[in-house]
């Protein structure tokens, strides 16, 4: 409870309250004697009783001040409050809304944040002093700005030049943090105070049961302050190519969303931007509270990513009408076939199979384009031309290439290697070592009669195998081997098993090597020693096995997280580099990948983010400035969590369900902020001139009685 004046000014009138006690002292009459010789007359003078008015002077003089100093006290419009965001001699935590619906435009085209903000440190100053406060952040971070403190200007400047986050409201974690901070003192002498818009997203109320009950809440509802409700969002953009002709078309599907339950959003305008540019716009028309999609396309010719972001028109909320993307195109991968047996009937070369598999009917569709060429016309081929070498049933390659293959492979190129019958162990032991981290052991064939080799197959192994499911891995599981080969690793060499048999020999080896990797498949990739080639499921795997070593499967790295949200699947490999991230401001960050797999958890604004690959430093390094070495290994998209685009607030009624049992008062902002009535309460203005003509009439009667 507390008493506020809206014309305080008047109060300096209080000093008049001291006229009358001036005029008492000014007019008071003092007794005096003056000679006089014929007196004796007089005393002989008929005597007689006449009764003397003598009005209790003080008791007037008093009365009068108080008319007075009621008269100014009046005038200074005195409010009775009992809604104090303070609870005096105790503690009060306050909880600020920071998610990025208090972004919304406020009346004073400022921000509902910072409409919060002026209120909370008006709530501050007002605090009795040696009263203790502390401030949480309502965001899903939940995070404690400031500590228990009577320092009421702790977090002032701080909290005048801040900015609401891009995160969902989350009042439930709020509410626990304020009460642990609450916890074990007087709850006689407790508050807390929410500053919200109150909608109705931020409130789940699954955890409020757990909360002390005798702890009063007062909620400010700063929702009377937005300008306009949040009209339209824009909630998903996803993008996928199409190939016309040699072009290629990137198509931009963007959702939106009408919040309004009465109005039709006609003629919404939607936009595409890429490299910073404007790429192309149409038009969203939205039934209310419905969803609407609408898909625009766009060519581009540009290697490598494709960055960018889709928008909406603006309204009272902006930030959520922008969402970003980033699309690696999926360029024809060009791939080298090394037939190391070449027939004159097709369908008995060893690439013939490889390049039905790699691009079938030649359509381009798999966006892999096969180039074959015999050991013979190997060395008249530029190797820099090509992400992917394949080498079929190779018996020895031409005098020095073994040193092509490997500058080839060291520097960011795959090599994937099937064996046969034209292979010769001892050339592949002496000369390719270096590329491959095993020697051939031993050919086993399968004598007629006897069970042929089957491949294991866990679809969780690999990303390679994760869509081998259901009838696809039911397939793969019979398909048989003849003959093969067996390996013995070479010492002191790193590599990987990612498909096997299921007497446990080794299928499929993957070496990485430099900035590119090796495999080496222990059959044929033709169907001389097995089945395979002819099987629905060989298609699948070996254009998988080429996409993810090239370019990584489902367009590497290529994710769309929330903010807030943790990156730690990061579809490369990440052994022996050292990963930065540079965020949409520019700001650099190292992670460390001594240890283990790292985690990046600093996504609190949207945008788009890089990812860049180093070799690990050497001791002494600086860790604050980027190599000049760094490559970019992927891009990933940070957006909004469309949640909390949602305007609708939560009721008065639904609140007090939530938080049965416990004290709790609603209080609008725009009673806080109005310079006509700054603060909830009873005026005293009217109260206050009753007393003073009540005054008078006490006044007037004392002197008709006397």
């Amino acid at each position: 409870m507390g008493l506020n004046f809206l014309s305080p000014l008047f109060l300096y009138g209080l000093l008049g309250a001291a006229l009358p006690v001036l005029v008492h002292l000014l007019t008071r009459r003092q007794k005096k004697r003056i000679p006089f010789s014929a007196v004796y007359l007089l005393k002989k003078s008929q005597k007689r009783s006449v009764k003397r008015s003598k009005p209790n002077r003080i008791l007037l003089m008093l009365l009068r001040c108080l008319a007075l100093a009621l008269f100014c006290m009046a005038m200074s419009q005195p409010i009775l409050s009992f809604n104090e965001g303070s609870f005096a001699g105790g503690k009060t935590v306050f909880i600020l809304d920071d998610s990025f619906s208090m972004r919304t435009q406020a009346k004073d085209d400022e921000s509902l944040y910072h409409s919060a903000v002026d209120i909370l440190q008006g709530q501050i100053d007002r605090l009795p002093e040696g009263s203790e406060y502390a401030i949480v952040l309502a965001s899903s971070a939940s995070n404690i700005l400031q500590a228990m403190t009577t320092d009421k200007s702790a977090r002032k400047k701080f909290l005048q030049a801040s900015s609401p986050s891009y995160l969902p409201t989350d009042i439930d974690s709020a509410l626990q943090k304020a009460f642990d901070l609450l916890k074990g003192e007087n709850k006689k002498t407790q508050g807390i105070v929410l500053l919200t818009d109150l909608d109705r997203n931020g409130w789940r109320g699954e955890s409020f049961s757990n909360l002390a009950p005798n702890i009063p809440i007062q909620i400010i509802d700063l929702s009377d302050q937005a300008k306009a409700p949040n009209l339209s969002a824009l909630i998903d953009v996803s993008v996928t190519q199409e190939f016309l002709t040699g072009s290629r078309i990137l198509r931009v599907k963007s959702s939106a969303m009408n919040y309004s339950v009465a109005r039709e959003l006609q003629d919404l305008k939607l936009e595409v931007f890429s490299d910073g540019q404007k790429q192309t716009d149409g038009v969203l028309k939205i039934a209310p509270h419905a969803e609407g999609q609408r898909e625009l396309t766009f060519p581009t010719s540009k290697p490598g990513w494709v960055t960018g972001w889709a928008q909406i028109a603006m309204d009272a909320l902006e930030v959520d009408n922008r969402r970003y993307f980033a699309y690696k195109p999926d360029q024809s991968l060009q791939v080298l076939v090394v037939d190391g047996d070449p027939r004159t009937v097709q369908h008995e070369s060893e690439s013939f199979y490889v390049e039905r598999a790699l691009d079938p009917f030649s359509t381009g569709a798999s966006q892999i384009a096969p180039s074959i060429v015999t050991l013979a016309e190997l060395p008249q081929k530029n190797l820099k031309d090509f992400s992917v070498v394949i080498l079929c049933n190779v018996r020895e390659l031409p005098f020095g290439y073994e040193t092509e293959l490997e500058h080839f492979v060291l520097q960011g190129g795959i090599l994937f290697a099937g064996l046969g019958d034209q292979t010769d162990p001892k050339y592949f032991n002496a000369s390719l070592g270096t590329l491959f981290p095993l020697q051939l052991e031993r050919l086993l064939k399968v004598k007629t009669g006897s069970e042929p080799f089957k491949l294991k197959i866990d679809p969780d192994s690999h990303p390679v195998m994760k869509i081998f499911k259901g009838q696809a891995l039911r397939e793969m599981q019979t398909i048989r081997f003849h003959s093969l080969y067996t390996i013995t690793p070479r010492p002191d060499r790193i590599f990987s098993v990612p498909l096997t048999f299921t007497d446990g020999k080794a299928a499929l080896i993957e070496t990485p090597l430099g900035r590119g990797k090796t495999f080496l498949f222990v059959s044929t990739l033709d169907r001389d020693w097995n089945d395979f080639p002819i099987q629905p499921t060989f298609l699948p795997w070996l254009q998988r096995w080429v996409k993810y070593s090239a370019l990584g499967l489902d367009a590497m790295m290529q994710q769309n997280l929330l903010v807030g949200e943790t990156l730690s699947d990061w579809k490369i490999d990440l052994s022996g580099k050292t990963v930065w991230i540079k965020k949409p401001t520019g700001k650099l960050i190292r992670l460390a990948t001594e240890k283990e797999i790292p985690k990046f958890n600093e996504t609190d604004e949207p945008g788009i983010y890089q990812i860049l690959l180093t070799a690990v430093e050497e001791v002494g390094a600086d860790k604050t400035v980027l190599p000049v070495d760094a490559e970019l290994a992927g891009i990933f998209t940070v957006n909004l969590d469309p949640i909390e685009s949602d305007p609708r607030k939560i009721t008065s009624k639904e609140i007090s369900s939530l938080l049965e049992g416990r004290v709790v008062e609603i209080v609008s902002a725009e009673q806080l902020v109005s310079p006509q009535t700054p603060q909830s309460g009873t005026p005293l203005t009217l109260p206050f001139l009753v007393a003073m003509g009540g005054i008078f009439l006490l006044e007037g009667f004392i002197l008709r009685n006397e």
